[in-house]
C-alpha cells in the first residue's frame, strides 16, 4: 500500500508542479497530501465524486466552495498570492482525469489506514 500511496502522491504532485511551476517538491507533496485529507473528510474517494462537482457548473455554490478549498491549499503551500492563478490551477487540476484518479486513490488509502 505504501508503494501505491507514494506513486499516486508523486503523480498528483507532478501535475500540481506542471500547473504552478513551484520550485519546492516538498511543498507540492505536502499540498497534495492535504488535498487528499480534505477529500477523505468530504468522502470523495472516487474520481467520479469530483467529476460530479465539475458538472455543477462554475456558478454553483457547491462548485465554488469545492474549488476554493483546493485553491486555498495551493496558496498555502506554494505562497503564490495570485488568487486567480490559484483558482485556475485548481480548476485545471480538477479537469485532469489522471490527477483526479491519483487524488481519489490517495484519499481512499488514507481513509483505509
Amino acid at each position: 500500500m505504501a508503494d501505491r500511496l507514494f506513486e499516486n502522491t508523486r503523480v498528483a504532485s507532478y501535475f500540481l508542479w506542471e500547473r504552478t511551476q513551484h520550485s519546492s517538491p516538498l511543498d507540492l507533496w505536502r499540498c497534495v497530501e492535504d488535498v487528499a485529507r480534505f477529500l477523505k473528510r468530504e468522502d470523495m474517494l472516487r474520481p467520479e465524486d469530483m467529476a460530479v462537482i465539475l458538472k455543477l457548473g462554475a456558478d454553483d455554490e457547491g462548485y465554488i466552495a469545492f474549488v476554493r478549498h483546493i485553491a486555498y491549499r495551493i496558496y498555502i503551500f506554494t505562497n503564490r498570492d495570485d488568487a486567480l492563478a490559484n483558482w485556475y490551477a485548481a480548476e485545471w487540476l480538477l479537469g485532469n482525469n489522471e490527477w483526479r484518479q491519483a487524488m481519489a486513490q490517495m484519499a481512499a488509502m488514507i481513509k483505509g489506514s
